[in-house]
């Protein structure tokens, strides 16, 4: 009851500590001000004839040295040290040693206090020590060096605080400054050079210094720029209970500088902020067209390149520094951050029609890659065996568990918000087909450099197996279990039940029973007697491919990669021997390989590649091996956005081919066939008359009413018509000649 409370009186406890930072960061300055004001520098330096001051070369050597490297710590000792020596002489080398001094931010309030010790001891001073800072800040113009753009920062943060402390009354140095770095214009000095380097590089495309804006907005935008920010304006909020006077602080801190310089460098950083804005948003774009090439990249190809990982990696991290810097802005300027375009996606391909499935949601319309509810359930709803099996049991641990929950939730979400869109998407627009130059070139722009043939030793052995099948009757692992009590014959009798998998539930029941026996030795029998699946047993295909997904969510090891290489093994192998008596073979082989497609296991590339071989020799057995490909899943990869372009150059190539080459009719019957399971024929609308409604009342009354017995009655309703009207009259007669005329009169 009392948390709201406590979370209240926090809020509230730092908000009046912020605010006594401000009143004190705000009381320096103006005593700083006020000893920096022309009566009491005047005074001072009357004082200074009375006074008897020590001239010794060595102090003041030593003083000067200890100015080049100015820290906080040493503060103390070089004020009183100021106060007891002459530097009348050395007033020009005290200057350039705070100039060139490497002080950081910690130090700017150190710099401040003996800066103005100096000040109000020697007239000329601070007309020196602002003209050597304003010559310091030009000479690292354009400086890709981050220490020398740093130093630019704490230069400009320098002469801004020596403004507010009264060192020096020229106001117009700074706006001056910060209307060059705004606008991106050269200093005056380089700018006349021609020979300048600096320049020299950059000249056409100046940066625009983005941190540097950032920081003046940040640490004095109140004072220079007029505005209130926004995390003053919640501060008052949250103190109005307390009666702070926020707004007026907030006035006196404002009142330093001019309005109409305040005005001119409000101006400056506005048109900054919508510069920056405009980079902002094109670089989100820019993240978002990376993102779409290397996720398009590794489901064609298997993986990104590391050239394609750093250079998204860059993006996304410019990114979060315009991000940043865009807030700052916005917040000290009190604007708005530019919104940021709701992301469209697309296929990729950059011409702008819409795909209806967004690979891993629901097919949206008519003729997708799933048929019915019944088989995208299959081939999507896969058993969650975290909640059916304990973690222990996979070899997993907490953290394994936690970031396999974290990667299914942000998947479920995926697919909920693709589910949402449904209602909003358009049917499957087809790609326009574009000619392609010969069989040969179509073959190149398919897959260039496709992978060299890849022959298994032991195909043999592995085809006498796949056809002879597994022998020994089919015993369910529950009644073995019970019967025996020898390990090694439940583990026998399970595999000897993977036949039996011909339906869903039997399929999810193996994938529970196998994370209790799971070990090495049995996931590598498992890869080896799903690869041995009897060729002649295809309808065991998908439900195999479905263990092999289920697993493959939770084991550590690719047992889904390694049952793709070696399908693709005896691929190669099959297709290279052009052995004319293996087609069931080779139908089983291409059709396991369609199923893992199906189920995110084998990289869409994988398949294309298989598809390419078979065109180079298209005829005899390649062409049942292409066709039956893209029967089991060309559909699928047609509607997939990364595959969609690949998949219709590659039916495009197919019906070349089929037209170069005197296929059997039989064979033409099977391209024209798989050609059309992928890409079904437009179907025109059937184009339905449209009548007036007049003329089907009359209809309605000369047909369904009208009858011996209220002959009267459907008169006096014609005789309500509106005559008048000539349109009435024709189709009065029309419909009643087509009453005789259906009568037989």
């Amino acid at each position: 009851m009392h948390e709201p409370d406590a979370d209240s009186d926090d809020v509230q406890t730092r908000a009046l500590a912020q605010l006594h930072d401000l009143q004190r960061q705000h009381a320096e300055r103006q005593s700083l001000r006020a000893a920096n004001s022309a009566a009491s520098v005047a005074s001072v330096r009357a004082q200074l004839s009375s006074l008897k001051l020590k001239s010794d070369i060595k102090r003041s050597s030593a003083f000067v040295k200890k100015l080049r490297v100015l820290t906080e710590c040493n503060a103390d000792t070089l004020l009183r040290d100021a106060s007891e020596l002459n530097l009348t002489r050395y007033v020009s080398e005290c200057i350039t040693a705070l100039a060139d001094a490497p002080f950081k931010l910690v130090d700017l309030s150190a710099v401040i206090k003996v800066a103005s010790c100096l000040h109000q001891r020697y007239e000329d001073f601070a007309p020196a020590l602002v003209q050597a800072l304003v010559q310091s800040f030009d000479a690292l113009y354009a400086s890709e060096d981050k220490s020398k753009m740093l130093r630019r920062r704490l230069i400009l943060r320098l002469l801004c605080e020596l403004y507010l402390a009264g060192v020096f009354d020229d106001v117009q140095v700074i706006a001056h400054l910060i209307q060059r770095v705004a606008r991106r214009e050269p200093p005056t000095g380089l700018k006349r050079s021609k020979n300048s380097a600096v320049i020299g590089a950059n000249a056409a495309t100046p940066q625009l210094e983005v941190p540097l804006l950032v920081s003046f907005a940040k640490s004095v935008g109140v004072e220079f720029l007029g505005v209130q920010p926004k995390k003053l304006k919640e501060l008052e909020k949250v103190l109005a209970e307390h009666h702070e006077p926020v707004q007026s602080f907030v006035d006196s801190w404002t009142a330093v500088v001019p309005s109409s310089v305040q005005v001119e460098c409000r101006n400056c950083l506005n048109d900054a902020f919508e510069m920056i804005g405009k980079f902002y948003v094109a670089q989100h774009a820019t993240v978002w067209k990376v993102e779409a090439r290397n996720e398009k990249e590794e489901a064609n190809r298997g993986e990104v390149t590391d050239d394609h990982v750093q250079e998204l990696k860059k993006a996304k991290l410019l990114f979060e520094k315009l991000q940043t810097s865009v807030n700052a802005l916005a917040d000290a300027l009190d604007r708005e951050v530019p919104p940021l375009p709701v992301e469209t996606k697309d296929d990729g391909s950059g011409r702008g029609e819409i795909l209806v499935w967004e690979g891993g949601g629901r097919e949206a319309g008519r003729g997708g890659p799933f048929d019915d509810e019944a088989t995208r359930s299959f081939y999507e709803d896969l058993p969650d065996l975290l909640e059916l099996v304990p973690a222990v049991v996979l070899g997993l641990t907490e953290a394994d568990v936690a970031e396999l929950r974290k990667e299914k939730e942000t998947l479920g979400d995926e697919e909920a918000e693709a589910e949402s869109g449904l209602d909003e998407m358009e049917p499957c627009v087809d790609y326009d087909e574009r000619e392609v130059g010969g069989t040969g070139d179509a073959l190149e722009g398919i897959e260039t450099g496709a992978a060299k043939d890849t022959v298994a030793a032991d195909t043999d052995r592995n085809e006498s197996k796949s056809e002879d099948g597994i022998d020994g009757a089919s015993v369910s692992v529950a009644s073995l279990s019970g019967a025996s009590s020898s390990y090694h014959h439940q583990l026998d009798a399970f595999f000897a039940s993977l036949e039996d998998l011909v339906n869903r539930d039997r399929c999810d029941k193996a994938a529970v029973d196998f994370c209790y026996r799971n070990s090495k030795a049995n996931r590598n029998r498992l890869v080896k007697t799903l690869y041995a699946v009897p060729r002649t047993h295809l309808e065991l295909l998908a439900h195999y491919a479905r263990l092999v997904a289920t697993l493959q969510s939770v084991l550590k090891e690719d047992i889904g990669g390694e049952l793709v290489n070696m399908l693709v093994g005896e691929f190669y192998g099959l297709i290279k021997r052009r052995n004319q008596f293996r087609l069931e073979s080779k139908i089983k082989n291409i059709r396991f390989l369609a199923e893992l497609v199906k189920f995110r296991i084998c990289p869409p590339h994988t398949g294309f590649r298989c598809l390419q071989k078979c065109f180079q020799d298209f005829q005899g057995h390649n062409v049942y091996v292409a066709t039956t490909f893209l029967e089991n899943c060309g559909r699928f990869l047609y509607c997939s956005k990364h595959t969609h372009v690949r998949t219709v150059a590659c039916l495009n190539v197919m019906m070349k081919l089929k037209a170069a080459k005197h296929l059997d009719p039989q064979l033409e019957t099977l391209v024209e066939n798989a050609y059309y399971m992928c890409k079904p024929p437009e179907r025109v609308e059937r184009q339905v008359k449209q009548y007036d409604p007049m003329y089907l009342y009359l209809i309605k009354v000369l047909y369904h009413d009208l009858n011996g017995s209220n002959i009267n009655k459907v008169g006096k309703t014609l005789r309500r018509l509106p005559w008048q009207n000539s349109a009435t009259i024709g189709m009065v007669l029309r419909a009643m000649l087509k009453r005789c005329t259906t009568a037989g009169l």
